[in-house]
């Protein structure tokens, strides 16, 4: 029978690696007037909205990736869904560089008449993530 505390430490921080910067999100913008119309019958799931995200990086970084997440889909707070980009390099913490995408507002909390809470993020190449935008937007 063992008994005891197994204590271990990690003494070699060679292979420690610094996180890289953040994508300092300088604004975001939905569809126009903050507005869709999609009928949840006819599209038979999730209505796609345009979201333009300008951010600054600097120039040997990029992101790839643009997370959004739904309040109530899921959950109170929502889950994240992932939207693949092209990958778009920084140009410096003082240039603004703008990624285009088009989430689906999801099926599970998509109807007329509503309006929806949702928060963008971007990711970078080495998996770090802005802080997080919220906007709304309703669907007529």
């Amino acid at each position: 029978m063992l008994t005891g505390v197994l204590v271990l430490a990690c003494n070699d921080s060679s292979e420690y690696l610094e996180p890289g910067p953040r994508p300092q999100v300088v604004g975001v913008t939905g569809p126009r007037n903050g507005a869709v119309a999609c009928d949840p019958d006819t599209v038979g799931g999730s209505c796609l909205i345009p979201i333009a995200v300008t951010f600054r990086l600097p120039a040997e970084h990029f992101v790839w990736k643009v997370k959004v997440r739904f309040q109530g889909d899921g959950g109170d707070e929502g889950v994240d869904r992932g939207y693949l980009i092209p990958p778009k390099s920084g140009a410096g913490l003082d240039r603004d560089v703008t990624v285009n995408v088009e989430a689906g507002i999801p099926p599970t909390v998509l109807r007329t008449g509503a309006t929806f809470t949702y928060t963008v993020r971007l990711v970078t190449g080495v998996g770090e993530e802005s802080d997080p935008s919220t906007l709304t937007v309703s669907n007529q």
